[in-house]
């Protein structure tokens, strides 16, 4: 594959246009949801949920296109290399939420912020359920856009991060906001 500004460039600024539409979709969805009104401790978990997720599929996908370009990886659900690094992230994904989601609540009296009608039980049920339905989410969307960037010819560099980054963004809001409704 060769590389050239040109090429970047064409490879990337639609598709960061169009992330970028999406964002502020996100942040109408957040500002709309009177959940985070009612309870706004849970407006802590938004940055958490979005950048452990955002980064874990930035660091899946940067992990598939390496792999891709250096044919470790190749495009079949069957591959060992694959396989692992699917595993590896959805382990990481589950074991950060967990850590992060006792911190959360450990430091939540410093914060001033009211847990309203939370207990800690239903925090950890929200965000656990978040943080595996995002494992989920980003760990296909990783995978998927690796792929079909890699086949159609595109460099997975310029369109899985954009591609993660955004579906972590309007997902993490939307699968915190799933849970509370599930939980409460």
């Amino acid at each position: 594959m060769r590389y050239s500004k040109e090429k970047i460039l064409s490879e990337s600024i639609p598709l960061l246009a169009l992330c970028a539409v999406l964002e502020i979709a996100g942040g109408q969805l957040l500002n709309n949801e009177k959940i985070f009104i009612a309870i706004p401790f849970l407006l802590t978990t938004i940055p958490v949920v979005n950048g452990l997720f955002g980064n874990l599929g930035c660091i899946l996908g940067a992990r598939l296109a390496t792999g891709l370009h250096l044919g470790q990886i190749d495009l079949s659900l069957k591959n060992k290399e694959l396989r692992e690094n699917v595993i590896q992230t959805v382990i990481l994904g589950l074991l950060i939420i967990l850590f992060l989601t006792a911190f959360i609540w450990a430091v939540s009296p410093l914060t001033g912020l009211s847990t309203g009608p939370l207990s800690p039980l239903k925090f950890i049920i929200i965000m656990l359920g978040a943080g595996l339905l995002m494992t989920i989410i980003i760990t296909v969307m990783s995978v998927v856009s690796a792929f079909l960037s890699f086949k159609k010819g595109i460099d997975p560099d310029n369109t899985v991060v954009p591609v993660v980054s955004t579906t972590g963004d309007l997902m993490g809001i939307t699968t915190l906001i799933i849970m509370v409704g599930l939980v409460l």
